[in-house]
């Protein structure tokens, strides 16, 4: 498209007296008149050169140095031309050149070379600063940033390589800068006006990336160029979380020292406090503690520090919890304490400090399931072990009349199932008339049900098991029990010599 005097706003315009420096488009169009006083205010900050005078054209123009070329009696200026005065220059702006692999291919190494010469170079042929080698592949500013090569990104950017694009990845330039922990880059980036806070899609900022990886030095140029420590994810974790949560202890005391709220809740109501404790970050949990952070502070699902550390497998911290006042007879919205999340995850150090300190060995949740059942459940041979030993009650039943065994027979655990034989389980315990056999052959456990008839276990009445239906637990109709392995179990009980036993009781 052809430039005229109407292409510009008319403030950008000099006009008057013929002036030093004149510079006019191939249509006559006249973009600059500079006096002398004008010209000495130009080249004062970016010196007298030709490179000085297009930056200043491109304000005009909208097209970057490298599209411009400016000729003075038919000779193009090079860049690096010194202005003479007076001049009457003119003005040719050209379009970008078809790349030529062998030439893209040469871009993309001066890039990763850190060569700015030779990207100056290859724009101004001129060539579109966001070509690629290839599709999909990184522009050159992002390769930049990949290979913390500073000295190109100036040279790009002025050629309008596109600083927020965001990539295949999801990243801009600086998100992948800050990922790969590439100082110069980022530095570099945040000087040349890299939004400190643009978002990938999920929400994920510069500084957040920062957070994670835990780059420090990183976290200072990001808020020094603008970046607002306090603001969060779509979840509500801010940088501090994230630092709490990755346990990066110098980082995270250096946010709180330059602001960041330490005890702000992200939207579950987790404060970084709850995020230590459950990722087991002892030395921060305790730094955190010295600023006053509440230890029975719940969650929004009820769940306490102690609760997530238990989750999470932490000792130390479970400890330096119940040192500091932690109750360990709160539960969560379910009703489940700090001990049931431990058995139930199989954590047997973490149950032992808790029982050692007084826990209720047989306490129920909301739906009356006890840390034995819990344990079992989960198949926690050492949890069940320990728990049968410090006098567990090996026959509790939970709100539905499950006992432990039953639980270890729906789950399949054999080694549970042994164990809890072992200590005198009732085998034959009734559960609305489903047994501890019939409840492992309708989920095709053979090897429990065989463990359990050469135990002693009452066969009969297997292909008896009643239909009922639990808003906690799975239906079990007697067509689905026959689906799931009733034929292997028969067939098995017949290799036992139980078959004739069976169908006694209507099986």
């Amino acid at each position: 498209m052809e430039l005229t005097e109407n292409s510009f706003p008319r403030a950008l315009f000099r006009r008057g007296p013929v002036g030093m420096l004149s510079v006019r488009l191939v249509s006559g169009v006249e973009l600059v008149n500079f006096a002398a006083a004008d010209f000495e205010a130009l080249i004062q900050d970016g010196g007298n050169s030709v490179r000085t005078l297009k930056r200043h054209l491109a304000l005009l123009t909208g097209k970057p140095r490298f599209q411009q070329r400016l000729l003075c009696d038919g000779n193009v200026l090079d860049d690096s031309d010194p202005l003479s005065l007076p001049s009457s220059l003119l003005l040719v702006l050209v379009p970008f050149a078809e790349p030529e692999e062998g030439q893209l291919l040469r871009f993309k190494t001066a890039v990763e070379n850190n060569d700015a010469k030779v990207v100056e170079a290859f724009l101004q042929r001129p060539q579109d600063p966001e070509t690629r080698l290839e599709p999909g592949s990184l522009p050159g500013l992002a390769v930049a940033a990949r290979n913390d090569c500073a000295r190109p990104i100036p040279v790009l950017l002025e050629a309008r390589a596109n600083i927020e694009r965001v990539h295949n990845n999801g990243l801009t330039a600086l998100h992948i800068a800050i990922n790969l922990g590439h100082m110069e880059a980022v530095r570099c980036l945040v000087a040349c006006r890299a939004d400190p806070e643009k978002a990938t899609k999920s929400g994920t900022t510069p500084l957040c990336v920062a957070s994670v990886r835990g780059h420090l030095d990183l976290v200072r140029v990001l808020v020094e160029g603008g970046a607002n420590l306090k603001k969060a994810d779509p979840g509500g974790a801010s940088p501090l979380h994230m630092a709490c949560f990755f346990g990066h202890f110098q980082l995270a005391r250096w946010l709180v020292q330059a602001g960041a709220e330490c005890h702000r809740p992200d939207l579950r109501g987790a404060t970084p406090f709850h995020i230590a404790c459950s990722s087991g970050e002892l030395k921060i949990a305790r730094w955190l503690l010295t600023l006053r952070a509440e230890v029975n502070k719940t969650c929004s699902d009820g769940s306490t520090a102690l609760l997530l550390a238990c989750s999470h497998g932490s000792a130390a911290v479970v400890r330096l919890l119940l040192e500091n006042g932690a109750d360990m007879t709160m539960t969560d919205r379910e009703g489940t304490s700090a001990l049931h999340r431990a058995c139930s995850d199989g954590y047997l150090e973490i149950a032992r400090v808790l029982l050692d300190a007084g826990d209720d060995i047989d306490k129920s949740n909301k739906h009356g399931l006890g840390p034995l059942h819990l344990a079992c459940a989960h198949g926690h041979v050492n949890v069940v072990r320990t728990l049968l030993y410090l006098g567990a009650d090996k026959d509790k039943r939970d709100s539905e009349g499950s006992t432990p065994l039953h639980v270890g027979c729906v789950s399949g655990h054999l080694d549970v199932v042994r164990l809890l034989v072992k200590h005198g389980a009732n085998k034959d315990a009734d559960q609305e008339g489903t047994t501890p056999v019939m409840m492992a052959s309708s989920c095709g456990h053979l090897k429990v049900v065989r463990f359990l008839v050469q135990a002693g276990a009452d066969p009969r009445g297997i292909a008896q098991l009643p239909e009922r239906s639990s808003p906690r637990r799975k239906t079990w109709p007697v067509q689905s029990w026959l689906q799931n392995g009733l034929g292997k179990v028969t067939t098995m009980l017949s290799q036992t010599s139980c078959t004739a036993t069976a169908k006694e009781g209507g099986g």
